[in-house]
């Protein structure tokens, strides 16, 4: 499976569109299309952590297929957490994402 098949099953399986994955990410509608659709496709650093962020997949997800052990680990521990304390560390992540996007 390549990237852009990647992004796409991704995407279309938290139903989200290609023009509001755009918006989450500030990275237009048509790059989206282009990088879902091309096969021979290298998305910059950036454009890959905005994907990764708005998707909640790793990077290393979209670029190897497979999320790296760090990746699992720190999902099996976030499981682990009452709802509580995990609504709380989303919402952290959420502010620290937002923060980073501002200083652009």
């Amino acid at each position: 499976m390549t990237f852009g098949e990647r992004l796409k099953e991704t995407r279309e399986s938290l139903g989200i569109t290609q023009l509001k994955l755009g918006k989450m990410t500030k990275i237009s509608k048509g790059r989206i299309y282009e990088l879902e659709k091309h096969k021979n496709i290298n998305p910059s650093m950036a454009t890959l952590k905005e994907i990764s962020l708005s998707l909640g997949k790793s990077i290393d997800y979209f670029v190897f297929g497979k999320p790296s052990p760090r990746y699992n680990l720190m999902q099996y521990a976030f499981k682990e957490l009452s709802d509580e304390e995990q609504f709380k560390i989303m919402n952290i992540v959420v502010m620290w994402a937002k923060d980073g996007r501002s200083k652009k």
